[in-house]
């Protein structure tokens, strides 16, 4: 009983591997299975040659029993309907031969065209999923911070949210009673207006952030810049590439979300916030070299494979 359990364990993860990897296995098969199907083709193509000959050969012999060059048996008659019949089934003929020839290699060319076809079945039906799973998650992150801001305040969820370290503040109340309250520090970056989920802070912790803010905004600006220029060259950019370049952790969400020029859902260009000073005001002090750290919300117009 144990060794059944441990070969039907074994099948089951074996077969749940395969299908993990079922994608690059079918399409691996289609590749070489077209490789395949070349060469099969190229040998049915020299013996092509033998067939059509052969064909040739018994067209003549027809041929020639037709204009009176071949004799037949004595009593038998071979009528012009004869002679058309006779050449109609011997090009038939040839035809099934040569078919039957490149038969391996039409079918192996079906069967790999059928894996490749596979894949990308099982590709679309997987991006699907996390397409689908991705806006789940985005949604139970909303209504999650929604509660935790009404809990704690909006101040201290979005601190808590974009890393902020957070300071307690005492505050003397009578002689014996001390009354503690968690709050987000004054660090010059502003996320009380609830910033979408995309939205990171740059500061310190980022590896090109710099203590100088004209070259902060200066980087950022080229940055933007560089990227609306791959806009409208590419038609497309997803956000992971703009954290990359900025010196962003990469997300899952930023792998299926971003930017598509020309279209009707989006805003046609990319925006990283930086002058946004009407739902931020203290970006201003940012853009006054004023302070070296900005909050960053990005425009992106949505999850990319639904914009086009």
């Amino acid at each position: 009983m144990s060794i059944l359990n441990n070969v039907t364990k074994f099948a089951g993860r074996a077969g749940l591997v395969i299908s993990k990897y079922s994608p690059t296995i079918l399409t691996t098969v289609g590749v070489v299975g077209f490789i395949g199907t070349a060469v099969l083709a190229s040998q049915a193509t020299l013996k092509v040659g033998d067939i059509l000959d052969e064909g040739k050969d018994i067209e003549n012999k027809i041929k020639g029993v037709h204009e009176g060059k071949l004799k037949i048996k004595p009593g038998e008659t071979y009528s012009e309907e004869d002679y058309k019949k006779d050449l109609i089934l011997n090009r038939v003929q040839t035809a099934l031969k040569i078919g039957k020839l490149y038969a391996p290699a039409i079918l192996v060319g079906i069967a790999s065209t059928a894996c490749v076809l596979g894949a990308h079945h099982i590709l679309s039906k997987r991006n699907a999923a996390l397409v689908a799973t991705a806006s789940m998650l985005t949604e139970s992150i909303s209504k999650y911070r929604e509660r935790v801001a009404k809990e704690l305040g909006e101040e201290v969820e979005d601190a808590l949210y974009h890393g902020v370290e957070l300071k307690t503040e005492k505050k003397k109340v009578n002689k014996k009673t001390v009354e503690e309250t968690t709050v987000a520090p004054e660090n010059g970056v502003d996320t009380s207006n609830m910033p979408s989920i995309y939205a990171r802070i740059f500061d310190e912790y980022n590896p090109n952030w710099s203590k100088s803010p004209e070259e902060n905004r200066y980087f950022l600006q080229c940055a933007q810049s560089m990227f609306n220029d791959q806009l409208k060259a590419k038609g497309h950019v997803f956000l992971n590439d703009i954290y990359e370049t900025l010196g962003f952790d990469k997300t899952p969400a930023g792998q299926v979300v971003g930017w598509v020029y020309n279209s009707d859902n989006g805003d046609n260009f990319i925006d990283f916030g930086i002058f946004d000073t009407a739902s931020n005001p203290v970006r201003t002090r940012f853009i006054n070299s004023e302070q070296p750290s900005v909050l960053l919300d990005f425009n992106v117009d949505g999850v990319m494979y639904d914009l086009i």
